[in-house]
């Protein structure tokens, strides 16, 4: 009976120095979850072998988390273990150390998959449900074209009007000559603020036949030419089809605007734009005053033939937007806009809105500031993995993309978890089924990125039990090698 002791005792303390040496070799080893061994002395009622081992008991305290410069490093601070598969085997760990395979799909090194719940592509939103792989793509993000863009504008009040109009009450009033001959208009400029090169003149005519309805000549565009002195200009007008006599000049007449004079516009500033398929486009707007608190606006894409009108801005005393109107360019007529401010353009078949809603007329220099809702095509720069798990993707466009979320799993009994090896464990009855969550949620812990999770092992205390441990098996042989002696003296003495 006593050898029986003995050999318990030499085979528990071996077991011992095993648990030790196990937990000292994985000191190192991210995530990894010592075992304390376990032995009683054995009841004398059940058995008369002296110690029964009961072998070692898993440590799941919290290990020291350390940073790394791998985004893909998780470490859990907490409760919970992550959820990995392979194949149809599903495994928890809490070694969280993770990288990118070609799929890109997330694996540890032996190749198990990190799962989670994916993203909505559209909306973002998280899809729960059964956790499935979680991926991260290496392809480019799609481009979104430009719908809208806000230029928050503080023009500048105290401006000049651009060329000065001349009045009706100045203009030449003649009729003009019959049969299609050439008439000879005038038109007087101001010499107070004139400084514009090229003259324009909306000519109304009056018909005498009483077939003929009011008709309008458009000379916006015509070149006139001035010289130094402020001589008069002359400029050949188009007339309208059909009989007409010009009675009167009924409006002011304005400069011609051109985007390569600055003399012809009053401030200028570009907006970058996108279009459908990602080209990205500057649009340049003009902003040309006709009068106090009245504005005229105008775009255009440097190699265009010709800027676009898109309509008028008018103030109020306080310097804020009161009204505006959209220009036609068909039918050269403007119209009250549908949204205050709001300008429709078209820019390489994309149509898109310049909203001036927000401008201003002060008595300060001119200032702008542009937002816009489009983006090119974006390669992808980083990713990272918040504390809830979420994983977000972030592109040189600019534009941030949720992919999805890493989940946690708890267990009833996580000391009835089945230890397979490589820092993993299978669920068992005892454990009772995986209850799976978002971390922070409950009793689950948060995730930190760019972290590991150290083994939760004291390497100092695990070297003063390797030490005990080795005495005991020494104190153990040397009783099973005093029984022996004893033994041989009985042997000796029957003889």
């Amino acid at each position: 009976m006593a050898f029986l002791i003995d050999n318990s005792a030499v085979k528990s303390s071996a077991k011992r120095l095993e648990v030790i040496g196990n937990n000292v070799a994985n000191v190192n080893t991210v995530g990894f979850k010592g075992s304390d061994f376990e032995d009683a002395l054995a009841s004398a009622l059940n058995t008369e072998t002296g110690i029964r081992s009961t072998g070692g008991r898993q440590s799941f305290s919290q290990g020291d988390i350390s940073a790394t410069n791998n985004p893909l490093d998780i470490a859990i601070s907490g409760a919970g273990f992550f959820r990995v598969e392979s194949g149809d085997r599903v495994a928890y760990t809490r070694g969280g150390q993770f990288n990118l395979n070609k799929e890109g799909e997330i694996v540890n090194s032996m190749g198990d998959k990190l799962t989670g719940f994916l993203a909505d592509p559209a909306s973002g939103l998280i899809k729960t449900g059964k956790p499935v792989p979680l991926t991260i793509s290496q392809a480019n993000d799609a481009p979104k074209p430009t719908a809208k863009a806000t230029l928050e504008l503080m023009l500048d009040t105290r401006s000049e009007v651009v060329s000065a109009a001349a009045s009706a009450s100045t203009a030449d009033k003649a009729a003009i000559a019959k049969a299609g001959a050439s008439q000879a208009i005038a038109v007087a400029a101001q010499a107070a603020s004139d400084t514009a090169a090229a003259k324009a003149a909306a000519l109304a005519l009056d018909p005498n036949a009483t077939a003929a309805d009011k008709t309008a000549a458009d000379a916006e565009a015509a070149t006139a030419a001035t010289d130094a002195a402020a001589a008069a200009a002359a400029a050949a007008v188009d007339a309208p089809a059909g009989e007409a006599a010009l009675k009167t000049v009924s409006d002011d007449a304005y400069a011609a605007f051109k985007p390569t004079d600055p003399t012809t516009y009053t401030h200028s500033t570009t907006t970058t734009v996108y279009t459908a398929q990602g080209k990205e486009v500057g649009v340049q707007t003009f902003y040309v005053k006709l009068a106090d608190n009245t504005w005229d606006v105008y775009a255009w894409q440097g190699g265009a033939d010709k800027p676009a009108k898109l309509g008028g801005l008018t103030f109020d005393s306080k310097g804020q937007v009161q009204a505006s109107t959209v220009y036609d360019s068909a039918t050269g007529t403007s119209t009250a806009a549908t949204t205050k401010g709001e300008f429709g353009i078209t820019v390489d078949n994309t149509k898109m809105a310049l909203d001036l809603g927000s401008a201003t007329q002060y008595g300060s220099k001119f200032t702008v500031r542009v937002s816009q809702d489009g983006r090119g095509v974006g390669q992808l720069l980083n990713y990272s993995v918040a504390e809830d798990g979420i994983i977000t993707a972030r592109y040189n466009n600019g534009n941030s993309k949720v992919l999805g979320q890493v989940v946690l799993t708890n267990f009833r009994s996580i000391n009835g978890l089945h230890a397979v090896g490589n820092n993993q464990w299978l669920e068992t009855s005892a454990s009772g089924s995986a209850e799976i969550n978002q971390p922070g949620v409950g009793v689950l812990g948060s995730l930190k990125s760019s972290s590991t999770e150290s083994a939760n092992i004291d390497l100092t205390l695990e070297m003063i039990k390797m030490i005990s441990a080795q005495r005991s098996f020494q104190a153990a042989a040397e009783m099973m090698r005093r029984q022996d002696e004893t033994m041989q003296t009985v042997v000796n003495i029957g003889r």
